[in-house]
C-alpha cells in the first residue's frame, strides 16, 4: 500500500478499534509551541508525536492496550516496520497484527491476555521516505537502524 494507503488504513483501524486503540501523529509543528500545549493540557488530548519523516510523512502509531493513552505497570513492546524503504513486508505485518487483534479482543483468551496485560505500540514504517523510492535508506539516503545515537 501506498504511503496515503498506510495512512487511512491507520485512521481506519483508529475509528474502529478505539475501545482498545489510539492512533498518535500529530504534526511536529504543533509540539513546537509549547505554551500552546501547555495551555490547553487536560481539554484536548495531543497524544503523543514521534514527529514526521524528512519529506514531511506523518509517522503513524497505534497503540494497544486495554486503557490506551494512559500509563500502566505493565510491560510495553514497540514494533516497529518498513525501517529500510526497499522492505516493505513488516508495514504490512503490522497492520495485520493490529487488525487481528482488534477482530479478536473478547473472542480468543490469548488476544485478551495480550491487551489487557501488554502495552503495544505499533510503528508501521518508519521510513515513508526511503519506501516511497524504494530504496533503503530515507530522503537523505540515510540507513535509520545505523544511525542510532550510541
Amino acid at each position: 500500500m501506498t504511503n496515503s494507503e498506510l495512512e487511512r488504513a491507520v485512521k481506519e483501524f483508529g475509528r474502529r478499534c478505539s475501545h482498545i486503540s489510539r492512533i498518535y501523529s500529530v504534526p511536529w509543528r504543533l509540539y513546537t509551541d509549547w505554551f500552546f500545549i501547555t495551555l490547553f493540557e487536560g481539554i484536548f488530548d495531543f497524544g503523543i508525536s514521534i514527529g514526521e519523516s524528512v519529506r514531511g510523512f506523518p509517522l503513524w502509531v497505534i497503540e494497544i492496550s486495554d486503557k490506551p493513552g494512559r500509563e500502566e505497570p505493565e510491560p510495553a513492546f514497540k514494533f516497529i516496520g518498513n525501517v529500510h524503504g526497499d522492505e516493505p513486508v513488516g508495514r504490512e505485518l503490522l497492520l495485520r497484527l493490529a487488525n487481528w487483534i482488534c477482530d479478536n479482543y473478547k473472542r480468543d483468551p490469548l488476544v485478551d491476555l495480550i491487551v489487557d496485560k501488554v502495552h503495544l505500540h505499533i510503528l508501521p514504517s518508519m521510513n515513508p521516505d526511503g519506501f516511497s523510492f524504494r530504496r533503503r535508506g530515507n530522503a537523505n539516503n540515510v540507513d535509520l537502524n545505523r544511525d542510532f545515537p550510541d
